[in-house]
C-alpha cells in the first residue's frame, strides 16, 4: 500500500462512528495524533489505521484479531531484521494487545511503487542472501528510492529459490500489464534474464530457473490467495509442459 507523504486525514467524528470503529480508534490511534483514517484491509478482520501529525502521514497502524498470525510474524520480521544491507524495511513502532485486537505501527513509508525489474532482482538477491523469503514481494509492497520493503506478514525465515523474484514478475504481468506469459519466462528463465542474474549471485545454475518457477506456481496455488494471478499461473503451467 502506498500512501502520500502529505496528507489530510480528519479525525472521524465520535458520534458518527460505530461500535467497532471506537474500539479501533482507541486500540490503534496515538493521543497524540493529528488525525487518523480507518481502512478495510485484504487480509480478513483486519484494518489499517493511517495516522498523521502536523499534516503529514506519520505512522501506519494493523489492528487484526488476537490469533492474527500474520501481525506476529510481520512484528517479530521488523524486530529481526534491524537494518538489513541493499534495502530498507519500515521501523516497528510497537506491538501490543488493546481492547482485544492485536496492533502493529510502524513509521510510514513514502514514495512510489518500484516496477523496475533490476531494482527487484537485487532485493531478491538480498534476501535470499539472509536465508528468508518475504511471500508478497510485489511492486506495491517496494516503495520509494532506497527502497523499502513492507508488508511482511508472510514472510518466513526459509529460503525459497527465487520464489519472491518468481512472486514480483508474475504479478506485475497480472496486474499491471497485459497478463501475458512470455515476458514472464523470458524475464525468469532465459539466458541473461533476472532470473539468470539471480541465480549467478546465489552460485546456482541457469537450468534450475525452471522447477524453481514451477515450485513457486505450486506453492501460489496452495497459499490460495493471489486469485487476481491465478488465470496467468495456470496459463504458465501450460506452456513449461
Amino acid at each position: 500500500m502506498s500512501l502520500a507523504s502529505r496528507v489530510s486525514v480528519p479525525r472521524v467524528s465520535l458520534v458518527d462512528a460505530t461500535q467497532e470503529e471506537l474500539l479501533l480508534i482507541r486500540a490503534a490511534v496515538p493521543s497524540d495524533a493529528d488525525g487518523f483514517c480507518l481502512m478495510r484491509s485484504s487480509a480478513p478482520d483486519r484494518w489499517i489505521v493511517a495516522v498523521s501529525r502536523a499534516d503529514a502521514l506519520s505512522e501506519v497502524v494493523k489492528v487484526g484479531s488476537p490469533t492474527d498470525r500474520g501481525l506476529v510474524i510481520e512484528a517479530a520480521m521488523l524486530r529481526d531484521l534491524g537494518h538489513p544491507s541493499g534495502f530498507d524495511v519500515p521501523q516497528l513502532v510497537s506491538q501490543s494487545v488493546a481492547h482485544g485486537r492485536s496492533v502493529v505501527s510502524t513509521r510510514a513509508v513514502v514514495g512510489a511503487p518500484r516496477r523496475e525489474l533490476h531494482v527487484a532482482t537485487r532485493v531478491a538477491v538480498g534476501l535470499a542472501n539472509l536465508g528468508l523469503t518475504h511471500g508478497d514481494f510485489a511492486p506495491w509492497n517496494l516503495l520509494g528510492q532506497a527502497p523499502t520493503l513492507i508488508d511482511w506478514e508472510s514472510a518466513e525465515w526459509t529460503l525459497r529459490p527465487m520464489y519472491d523474484l518468481c512472486h514480483f514478475v508474475v504479478q506485475s504481468e497480472a496486474l499491471l500489464g497485459r497478463g501475458r506469459v512470455t515476458p514472464v519466462l523470458k524475464a525468469l528463465t532465459s539466458r541473461g534474464s533476472a532470473g539468470a542474474l539471480y541465480l549467478v549471485q546465489l552460485g546456482r545454475p541457469l537450468e534450475e530457473a525452471v522447477d524453481h518457477l514451477v515450485a513457486y506456481l505450486d506453492e501460489a496455488d496452495r497459499r490460495g490467495t493471489f486469485m487476481k494471478s491465478a488465470d496467468l499461473r495456470s496459463r504458465l503451467r501450460t506452456a513449461l509442459k
